[in-house]
Parts: structure tokens; C-alpha cells; sequence
């Protein structure tokens, strides 16, 4: 299935033109709100397994875009992600405390996981643990929000590494269950908040400032190109 391209909208922004060589070069990012955030009602039309993520599946990647381009946004939700994590976690138990300190292959901690988990449930609304049970324990690590996609039967999740390039890399895709279900000693939890009329995927709470979080960047964009110019025409 070819990737349908989008239409350009009047919303692009031009990065500052610099002379080189006698050309300009520009560079151009795409931050026009979608025009629809919403999830296929006829599920019968989905001719994938998985259910897309916006329009061009495509919707977590734009938001994680947005908070790396505005300044005002991004300080926002990692002050939200600092104060859920917290310091620490606590336990008078030695064995529980020191399964806090290690919980996976990779040797992160617990808070480690669980922070990464919150900045994805603020940032996309949506938050993945997977968990992968070995002999006398079991390891907890967070998934990447913007590389999952829930199936149509929610009994697992789709991940692969860029959706943007899944077409032709369709191999590099992992399907993995949802608990209470078992697959090779793996499982996922989906943490997300109830959204009417949204039954696969959260949505992040600042979803209706969208616009404004764009025109952040746009001004300060601006303002940086006229103090680049020196403030000339």
C-alpha cells in the first residue's frame, strides 16, 4: 500500500534562508495542525491489522515534533514528567528494594522506567510497559509511545521502529500481547485516560492548544529571522 502524500499547507514555516554558494537553501517544517484527530469508526474500511494513529498514522510523531519545537511546551510537560516521577520509590521490604534498584537487562531502576512511562502519558497520552517473565522474576521495561499501534482485536500492540518507512520495512515489525495475555514470556500494559469516542488510544490533555503551541514556535521562529536580518526587510 503506497504512503499517500499529504498536501502542503499554508501552516509550513521556512526556516532562514542562508546564501551559500550564490543559492539559498531553506529548510521546512510541516507543524500544521491536522485537520482530523480521530480513530476509523468502521473498522471493516482499516485494511491493516492495527489501528492508524491520525489520519496518516502519523499523529504521535507530529506531537513529539511540536514539543521539540517550542520551548514554553516542552518545559511544561517535563516539569509535569519530573514532580509525577518523584524522587524515589520506597519499600521496607530488602528484596522488593532491591528488585527497585534493577528491573530489567538494561539495569534501570524503576523510577527510571516509570518516568519514561509519565513523560510518554503526558507527551502523547498514551503510555507502554512491557513486561518479559524469566525464571524467579520478571523485567519491566518501557516501550517508545510514538513506535506503537494498537490492533483491532486489542489483544496486542504493533510496534516498529518508524512508521513513516513501514511499507518497506514491514519486517521490522514486533506484535506483541496484551495482558492478562502471554506470548514468549512477553506482555504490554497501555496506560491511557478515557476520550469519547476514541476506543483504541489517549489523547494528551493539551490537545486543544494545539494551535497555540504551533504559533510558539512560529513567533519565536520569526522573531529570530528579523534579529538574523538585523531588523532589515
Amino acid at each position: 500500500m503506497s504512503q499517500r502524500k499529504q498536501p502542503k499547507r499554508k501552516s509550513q514555516v521556512k526556516n532562514l534562508q542562508t546564501q551559500k554558494s550564490n543559492t539559498f537553501e531553506f529548510g521546512v517544517f510541516n507543524l500544521a495542525i491536522p485537520e482530523h484527530i480521530e480513530e476509523p469508526l468502521d473498522l471493516a474500511k482499516v485494511r491493516t491489522k492495527f489501528i492508524p494513529f491520525g489520519t496518516n498514522n502519523l499523529f504521535p510523531q507530529y506531537l513529539a515534533e511540536l514539543k521539540r519545537k517550542s520551548s514554553t511546551h516542552r518545559s511544561v510537560l517535563a516539569q509535569k514528567t519530573i514532580f509525577t516521577s518523584g524522587a524515589k520509590f520506597v519499600t521496607n521490604n530488602e528484596d522488593v528494594k532491591e528488585y527497585i534498584k534493577d528491573v530489567n537487562a538494561d539495569g534501570e531502576s524503576l523510577r527510571e522506567v516509570f518516568k519514561k512511562l509519565a513523560d510518554d502519558y503526558y507527551s502523547f497520552g498514551n503510555a507502554y510497559l512491557e513486561g518479559v517473565l524469566y525464571d524467579g522474576g520478571l523485567n519491566l521495561y518501557h516501550i517508545d509511545a510514538t513506535t506503537v499501534r494498537m490492533s483491532k482485536n486489542k489483544k496486542e500492540v504493533y510496534v516498529h521502529p518508524d512508521w513513516a518507512k513501514y511499507n518497506t520495512m514491514k519486517d521490522k515489525l514486533s506484535i506483541i500481547p496484551i495482558y492478562p495475555k502471554v506470548t514468549g514470556s512477553r506482555f504490554v500494559l497501555q496506560f491511557k485516560d478515557y476520550e469519547p469516542t476514541f476506543q483504541f488510544y489517549g489523547l494528551p490533555d493539551y490537545i486543544a492548544a494545539l494551535e497555540h503551541i504551533a504559533v510558539d514556535y512560529e513567533i519565536g521562529k520569526w522573531n529570530h529571522t528579523k534579529f538574523k536580518n538585523g531588523f532589515q526587510p
